[in-house]
């Protein structure tokens, strides 16, 4: 955790730290998340109808990928960069008020990141607005609020297509998946970038469908 003394050290393979950044809400392509998800909501059935039409090689190809045991999301773009800015922040709060004290600031920085995404949507003046309102005295830390606005881009370029092949509710749910994925991983590896990048990663893989048959 941010402010701990000592520091679990997590093994990252290289697939779970290859930490591919792509840009969420109907801002941005976000062709990783967006296809990722919309596997995971597709029937069988909707899988089948986009398939037919392909040559066969390419049948072939695709079918491999998604008889994979996991498709991971790629972590949004900015999620490092809020995590640095955390760090930074709240490594003189435990030196001088101890380790529950960071992390407390911790957990409330990831709740009021995610209340603002939540607040604003696609709005970036209201995010901004709405993550100064939670935070201490009305005034967010520059640094972390530069952090958070770059993961708020992210998610948003990866909630975008979500939101229009899946539905609002389907948007929320993945809003609030990479919000629990950062702070457990924040909680977890303090200020180990590597065992960060792999506890978020692994948070973010989502479960294959069964077996296709075209």
């Amino acid at each position: 955790r941010f402010g701990s003394s000592l520091f679990s050290i997590v093994a990252c393979n290289t697939e779970e730290c290859d930490y591919a950044e792509t840009r969420v809400f109907p801002m941005g392509s976000g062709a990783s998340a967006g296809i990722s998800a919309a596997v995971d909501a597709a029937s069988l059935d909707d899988i089948r109808a986009v398939l037919k039409p392909l040559p066969t090689d390419m049948q072939q190809k695709l079918k491999s990928v998604l008889a994979k045991p996991s498709l991971q999301v790629a972590a949004p773009a900015g999620a490092i960069d809020l995590y640095k800015a955390i760090g930074a922040f709240v490594q003189p709060i435990m030196e001088t008020d101890g380790h529950d004290a960071a992390v407390a600031v911790v957990e409330s920085c990831c709740e009021g990141f995610r209340k603002a995404v939540h607040a604003a949507g696609p709005d970036k003046e209201e995010f901004v607005k709405a993550f100064n309102a939670e935070a201490p005295g009305g005034e967010a830390d520059p640094g972390i609020m530069a952090g958070a606005t770059a993961f708020w881009a992210g998610i948003g370029a990866q909630v975008g297509p979500i939101m229009e092949s899946n539905g609002q509710q389907a948007a929320v749910d993945y809003v609030n998946k990479v919000c629990d994925g950062f702070k457990a991983a924040c909680h977890s590896a303090g200020p180990d970038e590597d065992a960060f990048k792999a506890s978020l990663a692994k948070s973010l893989k989502v479960p294959a469908k069964p077996s296709l048959q075209v």
